[in-house]
């Protein structure tokens, strides 16, 4: 994870990786913005993509593919 103070009042976080344990291959990448408020607290806004390849046998010999992109967008609140 990488992070960067921008402002006195907005930070900003970046986080990714790769694997291929169980799966082919798959990948996660995330950017984050975090808002200071006067009481410590913190908002966090941000968004995510996560990739996953994967494919194998079921024990009744159907083949189960899973191929898939999923995006969105992360909301949080955090207390001090």
């Amino acid at each position: 994870m990488f992070g960067t103070e921008l402002s006195s009042k907005w930070d900003m976080f970046l986080q990714g990786d790769v694997g291929a344990g169980g799966s082919n291959n798959s990948w996660n990448a995330q950017i984050m913005f975090q808002r200071k408020l006067k009481s410590g607290n913190r908002i966090d806004l941000g968004a995510r993509v996560l990739s996953v390849d994967f494919d194998d046998t079921l024990a009744s010999g159907e083949s189960f593919i899973l191929d898939a992109t999923m995006t969105g967008l992360m909301f949080g609140f955090t207390w001090d």
